[in-house]
C-alpha cells in the first residue's frame, strides 16, 4: 500500500473530525449565545413598547382630567349649553388634545356630548360607541362611575383596540359634587421601538383652552337628544393605577 491513500485517509478523518467538532461548537457555545441575545433584543424592544404605551395612556390621562376638572364642563353637564361645545370641542381642540373622540357623560351613563375626529385628514370620525346615546349596560366602568375614580385602559370598537381615559367632572378645584366624565379615546398604534427621550415641558391644557374658543368651525357632534345606531359586544380591559392591567 503506498502513502498515498494513507495520506488521504487521514486527511479525510481530519475534515470528519474538524466538521464534528464545529457542530458541536456552534449547537453548544455560539447558538445559545446567539439565542440569549435575540431574547435580550426582543425583551429591551418590548419594554420600550410597553414604555410608550403607559406614556401614551398616561398623557391621555391627563387631558381627560383637565378638561373634566373645568367649571365650564362642570355646568355644561347640567346645562347642556351648546355654547360650550361651538366654543371649545373644535377641530382644532381635538387635534391639539391628540384624541381622537372626546365624550362627556353624566352619573346615569347618559352621553351628553361626543365629538369624534380623524387626526390625519380631519374630517369626521364613525367610531361605534361615540354614537350611542349612553354607556352599555355592561360596560366595566359604569359601577364605578359614581364613585368618581379615573381610569384608563383599552376599548374594542368598530375602528380597532383604542386606548380610553376616563376622568369625573368636577368644579374646576378638585371638588365635587362630582356631575359624570369625560372620555377621551385615542386609536392604538403600535409605537416603533425607540429609546426614551426627553421631551419639552408641554404648555398646559388650561392655557390651550382659551386658544380653542378663538378657533373656527365645530367637528361633527352628535348630540344625545338625535337619534344615533347602537352597537354590540364592547370589551374593556381596564389599566390599574400603576398600569397593571385589572
Amino acid at each position: 500500500m503506498t502513502i498515498r491513500p494513507k495520506v488521504i485517509a487521514l486527511f479525510a478523518s481530519m475534515f470528519v473530525v474538524l466538521g464534528i467538532v464545529q457542530i458541536f461548537v456552534e449547537q453548544r457555545v455560539f447558538m445559545p449565545s446567539f439565542a440569549d441575545l435575540e431574547h435580550d433584543d426582543a425583551r429591551t424592544a418590548m419594554r420600550r413598547i410597553n414604555y410608550a404605551f403607559d406614556l401614551t395612556l398616561d398623557r391621555l390621562a391627563l387631558s381627560a382630567a383637565d378638561w373634566g376638572n373645568w367649571d365650564d364642563t362642570y355646568r355644561f353637564v347640567a346645562d347642556h349649553n351648546p355654547d360650550y361645545v361651538r366654543a371649545n370641542v373644535t377641530t382644532v381642540g381635538l387635534r391639539q388634545l391628540q384624541v381622537n373622540a372626546l365624550l362627556v357623560i353624566d352619573l346615569d351613563g347618559n352621553i351628553v356630548m361626543s365629538s369624534a375626529l380623524d387626526l390625519n385628514s380631519d374630517q369626521p370620525l364613525d367610531i361605534d360607541f361615540t354614537a350611542r346615546k349612553a354607556l352599555p349596560a355592561d360596560f366595566p366602568w359604569r359601577a364605578d362611575l359614581r364613585e368618581g375614580r379615573p381610569a384608563k385602559g383599552f376599548l374594542q370598537t368598530n375602528r380597532g383596540i383604542m386606548m380610553i381615559a376616563a376622568s369625573p367632572v368636577l368644579d374646576g378645584n378638585g371638588r365635587g359634587p362630582q356631575r359624570g366624565r369625560v372620555l377621551c379615546f385615542r386609536i392604538r398604534r403600535t409605537p416603533r421601538p425607540s429609546r426614551p427621550r426627553a421631551r419639552r415641558p408641554e404648555a398646559p391644557q388650561a392655557k390651550l383652552r382659551g386658544t380653542f374658543r378663538r378657533h373656527i368651525k365645530c367637528a361633527p357632534l352628535r348630540m344625545s337628544g338625535r337619534s344615533v345606531r347602537t352597537t354590540k359586544g364592547c370589551q374593556l380591559q381596564p389599566v390599574g393605577a400603576n398600569g397593571d392591567n385589572g
